[in-house]
């Protein structure tokens, strides 16, 4: 027996929650606060929320949920844990397939770019697809291809991402949409909207060069036929008398263009200060989802216009 969707007010319209199970599907009571939730990298996409118990409600760990608002999809997923309290009241969190990354396994390949290896890894587990990027850079070679020993699909997966960002300074994002896992280069997502003085409770803006920042590049790889280790480096001088000291990024390479690339993508990406915004009480927007590039008109003092 199917029941009637049942909207839920909240901030910025209203959702249902469909759940299917036993070829039927049911739309529960809510009670509380519904919560989605994403990171950028590393985690599935997350809904929590709590339905009110009834003779007509039943659903097994695994089953599927919908999150649908104003008339739109937002998330589906599985149900993976359910919590009851003595007021008949079920807590559930679901998550999307992006949890199915969490899985182990090993893995050699070479040659093989960041696209065919989701591509890959995703027929294998059955998982289904919707855009993938195409990230063109090849990760591992014959001569030293890429070994994942007991690893989580997850670390595969973004192992090769981060290796294809310093070598390319291109960013990719991995997330689950709506059932489909996609990929997708980061200046192809960027959301209308804006976060504005009006519309900020308060926000934490932080600037630093205590991590993650770089004004020198040592990198050194050994050739196969003589042994010889050849070393490159290269620094910013001007950063360097500016913060006062060397502040080095070091790592071995495989090959001369692999150090060339590197080098060039540390000084792009990481010579220059480290900035985080942290906003609070904002109306929640189901289009902006972890990863997205979000335009911020803010004085931040050092800082002041729209940036991403």
């Amino acid at each position: 027996m199917s029941n009637a969707p049942m909207d839920y007010e909240f901030d910025t319209g209203k959702l249902s929650i469909g759940i299917v199970a036993h070829g039927d599907i049911q739309y529960p009571v809510l009670t509380g606060d519904v919560t989605w939730k994403t990171e950028r990298k590393g985690s599935p996409g997350e809904l929590t929320f709590t339905v009110i118990k009834d003779d007509n409600l039943s659903f097994p760990e695994g089953s599927e949920v919908k999150l649908v608002v104003n008339d739109e999809d937002v998330f589906i997923g599985r149900v993976f844990t359910k919590s009851r309290d003595k007021k008949h009241h079920i807590k559930i969190v679901a998550y999307d397939q992006l949890r199915y990354l969490k899985n182990k396994d090993t893995l050699v390949y070479s040659g093989w770019s960041t696209s065919t290896l989701l591509s890959y890894l995703t027929k294998a587990y059955g998982l289904t697809t919707g855009v993938i990027a195409d990230t063109e850079y090849p990760v591992g070679t014959k001569e030293n291809p890429r070994v994942e020993d007991n690893s989580t699909l997850f670390d595969m997966i973004l192992n090769s991402i981060d290796e294809t960002v310093f070598n390319t300074g291109k960013l990719y994002v991995l997330y689950d949409d709506c059932g489909k896992v996609t990929l997708r280069n980061v200046e192809n997502l960027i959301s209308g909207y804006v976060v504005t003085e009006s519309a900020a409770e308060n926000f934490d803006y932080q600037s630093t060069i205590d991590s993650d920042v770089y004004n020198a590049v040592k990198v050194y790889y050994e050739d196969a036929e003589t042994g010889e280790r050849h070393v490159y480096y290269t620094e910013d001088k001007a950063r360097v008398l500016e913060w006062g000291g060397i502040l080095q990024y070091h790592e071995k390479v495989e090959s001369e263009d692999q150090a060339y690339d590197l080098t060039k993508a540390v000084m792009e990406l990481y010579n220059h200060r480290n900035c985080s915004l942290n906003v609070k009480g904002l109306i929640g927007d189901t289009e902006v989802r972890a990863g997205y590039l979000l335009p911020v008109d803010l004085n931040l003092g050092d800082a002041v216009g729209r940036v991403g």
